[in-house]
């Protein structure tokens, strides 16, 4: 059985994202529209680019980037290039007026490819998106990332897994009919199968349920695990 057509996928976030905007402000449907805790989560997803050597002069691809929380984090002196890209264009629309520099460019983008040519990019990451995708799917954008990624550039990513205790909450919630979206398990043994497949290494892969950046006390975790591959070619 094939999983269904991406299309439709992002057809059901993007009437999430209506539905909320009729009750709430265009700040909270925003920050709600990417899981809450927008400041929060945004700045432990910039502080994990920066724990993996993130430089100023980088160049950094944000797939479903949302509506800027990763973005906004960056400071004014980072001169690399920043991709941001999207299915929901009002989402996206948020972010340009958040992060208005002249290097930071934000697109829509309704496929499993990423618009930049082959090994142009130190790295790509992608911030509660598998946990939306199927594996087949997750796999086909692995092999995007793969082809843009310069050698040595990583690839980041957060996942749901069964390991992590407090991410049974989780699936607990597939079991409601009406969900909003899907929560797809990823286990670190497919993980390692698809680093090999795709020839990437495996670098670290860190606990959801532990702190994952140290640098402000009051950081700890994303709440899910991330997986931190990098291209040895």
């Amino acid at each position: 059985m094939k999983p269904p057509n991406i299309k439709e996928q992002n057809d059901k976030y993007k009437e999430h994202f209506e539905k909320i905007s009729r009750f709430n402000s265009l700040k909270e449907t925003v920050e709600i529209a990417v899981g809450g805790e927008f400041d929060r989560i945004g700045r432990i997803e910039y502080e994990l680019l920066k724990r993996f050597g993130l430089k100023s002069a980088h160049s950094v691809v944000d797939v479903g980037c949302g509506s800027g929380r990763l973005a906004k984090e960056f400071p004014i002196d980072f001169n690399g290039e920043y991709l941001g890209t999207d299915v929901v264009p009002e989402l996206l629309d948020y972010a340009r007026e958040l992060k208005s520099n002249r290097n930071f460019t934000f697109e829509v983008v309704e496929n499993l490819t990423i618009p930049k040519s082959e090994s142009s990019v130190d790295y790509v990451c992608f911030f509660s998106v598998f946990t939306h995708l199927f594996h087949e799917q997750t796999y086909k954008y692995l092999l995007e990332a793969k082809r843009v990624l310069k050698n040595n550039g990583y690839i980041i990513f957060s996942f749901l897994e069964f390991k992590i205790k407090s991410h049974w909450a989780v699936f607990e919630s597939n079991l409601i009919e009406e969900q909003t979206h899907m929560n797809m398990f990823i286990d670190r043994d497919a993980i390692q199968m698809w680093a090999d497949k795709t020839g990437l290494i495996i670098s670290t892969i860190l606990d959801g349920d532990r702190r994952q950046v140290d640098e402000y006390k009051n950081l700890d975790s994303l709440g899910q695990s991330v997986a931190v591959l990098q291209n040895k070619d």
